[in-house]
């Protein structure tokens, strides 16, 4: 049954990754047939390219906007330098390396063909690095020390360009001039500081570097604060508390009074208030009514977000079913395994809070699409317990790495006993009432949602009573009681059962049993909230 459990996650995986939502209706033929003149191709070229290169058809997409979205942007003269300028390459460069590769321009249709073609098979020169560590006047465990600052690594950039690119211009004394003159500041006056705080100017490298040094020496002005204050109608002690309520801030969180305009936003006004209610098609008593409902009136809102995000919540976030987003076979499954609304719901809103924190995870959303990718159309009896093992370490560092947790536990007759990491890998079998239940939480202990798995799902076989062969005796005869083949008992859940290694401590693999409930269970949960996210991640990468 290890197969079906594979084509179940395979499924999952695949629909949340790659299968465009809504696909139940016919592209325009002439919306379609304008895009085939700007691709300069024929309907049949474009049906194979799908083909061959997502395994999709036309009428998997509702529209040719929502078609263009999936295609990503189609290379013209501006995105062709976009791409140039990602990779800090000429264009005479370009040209050559895909010469080396038997390649040129032409291969290329779409913007993310070229791109990750490029992220693929671009490679540090070893030449233009050598070059650029003695402009920076460093060897490369220098550079490997500052980069390690950021969480990064040399070989982490395809080209000595993308290097140059994260860490801007070079500290000249041309730029010097002119961040002291922007931030009126003496030569004598930043030395100081410098000295004052055990530092010396040749230390900063970079322009941005210096320029952060400087800018964290900012203070809003007292004054100019408190004439801004006046112009919104609240006090000093209001304001503070306003920011604390809403954000947890303080004033001293930003550097200049525009940055904090900016954070805040517009104010709300009479004639942006009209433009809200028209995008939420209410009316104004309806708002009245609402606000009313929870506690507000109008009053309570002075910013335009504020009463935008709080209409939001109320009336639009999450206003899908999950057989709206999904096909009806795709929406069984997850019903069958008790995934809600709600719960793919809290997913979103926790990857989505990671990344406004952190927003370097794109770049790990896009590592786990490659790694993903490797993966695509293999069954586990294609892979070694090894590579099994490899898979779910791998996982399991993606877990770590959007603030996952994850718990196991029995359930029978509503009641939960918890089960530890290392029992799970050992589990034989579920009575008929009895459910795995894997649990998705943040790392703040919020539960994000729970999937519940019967011996089916998991490919186990229900227990069986085990008769002695005829002529022989048991070793242990048990009267009147054959020997019944039981769920696996739990022991008491220890700290080191959460971070229990694939790995045995004498260093042998695990049982085959064991590798496939641990990568196929306990991976799979994984995979079911990160593909999501890899879906959000192609559709949105354009619009923001």
């Amino acid at each position: 049954m290890i197969k079906k459990l594979v084509m179940l996650f395979l499924l999952i995986l695949g629909m949340t990754t790659t299968i465009p939502l809504y696909a139940n209706a016919a592209v325009n033929e002439t919306e379609l047939n304008a895009f085939l003149k700007e691709l300069e191709w024929t309907k049949e070229q474009l049906v194979s390219y799908l083909d061959i290169e997502w395994e999709h058809t036309l009428d998997d997409f509702e529209s040719v906007e929502e078609l263009r979205d999936w295609l990503s942007p189609v290379i013209d003269e501006e995105i062709l330098q976009q791409i140039l300028d990602e990779y800090g390459i000429s264009e005479s460069y370009l040209l050559q390396f895909l010469k080396e590769q038997n390649k040129t321009l032409a291969h290329f249709k779409f913007y993310d063909d070229l791109f990750y073609y490029l992220s693929d098979t671009l490679e540090i020169d070893e030449q233009q690095l050598a070059e650029f560590l003695n402009e920076l006047n460093w060897t490369e465990e220098d550079l490997e020390e500052y980069l390690a600052t950021w969480g990064m690594s040399i070989y982490e950039f395809s080209t000595v360009g993308q290097i140059k690119n994260f860490l801007g211009d070079l500290l000249n004394e041309e730029n010097l001039d002119e961040l002291l003159s922007d931030y009126g500041w003496t030569r004598a006056q930043l030395d100081a500081q410098l000295k004052a705080d055990g530092l010396t100017l040749a230390e900063f490298k970079f322009y941005d570097d210096l320029k952060e040094y400087m800018y964290s020496f900012l203070e809003i002005d007292v004054e100019e604060l408190a004439t801004y204050l006046q112009s919104i109608g609240l006090t000093r002690d209001e304001f503070d508390n306003y920011l604390w309520y809403q954000y947890e801030l303080t004033v001293d969180d930003f550097r200049t009074l525009e940055e904090l305009q900016d954070f805040l936003g517009e104010l709300l006004t009479e004639e942006n208030l009209v433009n809200l209610l028209d995008d939420y098609e209410i009316t104004r008593d309806e708002l009245d009514e609402l606000l009313a409902e929870y506690g507000f009136t109008i009053e309570d809102f002075i910013f335009y977000d504020d009463l935008d995000m709080f209409l939001w919540d109320v009336l639009l976030q999450w206003d899908w079913d999950l057989e709206d987003l999904l096909d009806a076979e795709t929406a069984a499954l997850f019903k069958r395994i008790g995934l809600e609304t709600y719960e793919l719901e809290n997913i979103f809103i926790h990857l989505f809070e990671q990344l406004e924190e952190s927003p370097s995870l794109w770049d790990e959303v896009e590592n786990l699409y490659y790694f993903l990718e490797e993966y695509e159309g293999v069954e586990a009896s294609d892979l070694s317990i090894a590579e099994l093992i490899h898979f779910a370490k791998t996982a399991k560092y993606y877990l770590d790495v959007f603030q996952f947790d994850v718990s196991f536990a029995i359930r029978e007759n509503g009641i939960d006993t918890p089960l530890s990491f290392q029992n799970l890998l050992t589990l034989a079998s579920l009575n008929d009432d009895q459910k795995l239940v894997i649990s998705l939480y943040s790392k703040g202990g919020s539960l994000l949602a729970d999937f519940l798995f019967d011996n089916e799902l998991l490919g186990l076989k229900p227990p069986t009573i085990e008769k002695p062969d005829e002529g022989k005796q048991p070793s242990k005869p048990k009267p009147n009681h054959p020997e019944v083949e039981q769920p696996i008992k739990d022991i008491p859940l220890k700290d080191h059962d959460k971070q229990t290694s694939t790995d045995s401590e004498n260093g042998q693999t695990l049982p085959n049993t064991a590798t496939e409930n641990y990568t196929f269970i306990f991976i799979g949960t994984a995979l079911l909230a990160l593909g999501f996210l890899l879906w959000t991640f192609r559709r949105i990468r354009f619009t923001h």
